[in-house]
């Protein structure tokens, strides 16, 4: 099983999970030339989308994966608003979304089965693991958006490794390898994701807390923020409850996670270029690598990375 990062930041945001020929997104917000040459050797019989919320960053690839596997349903995770916002997008408006996709309302703070939705497959028959999904609610400038829990059953207890893709960019490729982030026989690996929110929950506390990896929003630095060119209104925006998380913000959270011990290796993304330094965000990994034994990357707008769990 692996998790290939397409894109993390305002420039676009996509992750899939290719499970066998079942493949499953976190989010279509890339173009059509990264879409393709990482899906074109091996077409997939389904396609699941799990949408966080209707900004341009999180769906402007949609349409492009939809005229790529156009016989293939969709399955849009996403709530009846933000269904209906992606109808009347402008950028849209050619792309009636009930004529290709099968939605599938989700609601925060329930858990949902990937397998209920793929008929004739077993919960989990070989490759195709059995794929559960927590959703919550996020704090954002959004009418529904939602951030997602995995819960997979492997086969075996497993393993995680990382690398970069393409292959000549390989700075950091083993911080992750060989990291063994299960013991005794238990076979469920739980991928969180957590962006694009302005505060974190009680409810998201418990459940990323059960994460083994985790990908956390560290949109802006506080004193960045401050600094940039971004107008008075959306600097107060992104600062705001309904905007983003801050450094500040996830290390107060990663304290709190810190107790429990169960994740084992987090990924900083949807870093913001403008209100945010990466060479600070290493500095943060360093910290949590030190003091909380937490394998931790910065992910990087328009850069590639596979995670393989095995």
């Amino acid at each position: 099983m692996e998790i290939v990062v397409l894109g993390s930041g305002s420039s676009g945001n996509s992750y899939y999970f290719p499970f066998g020929d079942i493949y499953n997104f976190v989010d279509v917000g890339v173009a059509r030339n990264l879409l393709r040459p990482l899906l074109s050797e091996k077409r997939p019989r389904h396609i699941n989308i799990f949408i966080t919320h209707e900004h341009n960053d999180h769906i402007s690839g949609l349409r492009s994966l939809q005229r790529m596997f156009p016989t293939v349903p969709i399955f849009v995770y996403a709530s009846t608003p933000v269904l209906n916002l992606l109808h009347n997008m402008t950028s849209l408006q050619k792309f009636w979304l009930s004529e290709f996709v099968t939605p599938h309302e989700m609601h925060p703070d329930k858990l949902y089965s990937v397998n209920m939705l793929v008929e004739g497959d077993s919960p989990c028959n070989g490759s195709v693991p059995r794929i559960n999904v927590r959703t919550h609610r996020i704090l954002h400038n959004s009418p529904l958006g939602l951030s997602y829990r995995f819960d997979i059953l492997v086969p075996e207890p497993a393993t995680i490794t990382s690398d970069n893709l393409p292959a000549s960019n390989t700075k950091n490729v083993d911080i992750f390898n060989k990291h063994e982030i299960y013991s005794g026989n238990e076979n469920i690996v739980s991928v969180g994701f957590l962006s694009d929110t302005g505060d974190i929950t009680p409810e998201m506390l418990d459940s990323y807390g059960r994460c083994r990896i985790l990908f956390l929003e560290a949109n802006y630095d506080d004193s960045l923020l401050e600094k940039s060119s971004y107008p008075r209104a959306v600097k107060q925006r992104i600062a705001s409850s309904t905007g983003h998380l801050s450094n500040a913000q996830g290390l107060q959270f990663m304290e709190k996670l810190s107790v429990s011990g169960r994740v084992k290796v987090l990924v900083l993304s949807h870093v913001s270029e403008n209100a945010n330094s990466y060479n600070l965000l290493e500095s943060y990994s360093d910290f949590y690598q030190s003091t909380y034994s937490i394998k931790s990357v910065v992910l990087k707008q328009k850069s590639f990375r596979k995670i393989i769990i095995k």
